[in-house]
């Protein structure tokens, strides 16, 4: 994922937030070609709604996937989407 994809994340984050929600931060990783979206400072009864509507509103432009990448749904990850094969 470069910077423009992150970029490009983080705009699909605003876009789908709701009034009063806070604006989660988006960071790119170095280590993992993924997008990771810090989902700790939010309500544990609001994590996954938001993730259903980013993934939403990412599936109809690109070819990304969205999922958590701990039990604690604490980190909402977005990377290219691997080819089935």
């Amino acid at each position: 994922m470069t910077f423009d994809d992150m970029m490009t994340v983080e705009a699909y984050v605003v876009a789908v937030l709701r009034d009063g929600e806070p604006r989660p931060p988006v960071m790119r990783r170095l280590d993992y070609d993924r997008v990771d979206i810090d989902m700790s400072k939010w309500p544990d009864d609001r994590r996954d709604s938001f993730a259903g509507r980013l993934r939403g509103a990412l599936s109809n432009k690109h070819t990304w996937d969205v999922w958590f990448s701990d039990g604690g749904r604490n980190t909402l990850c977005v990377s290219e989407r691997e080819e089935a094969g």
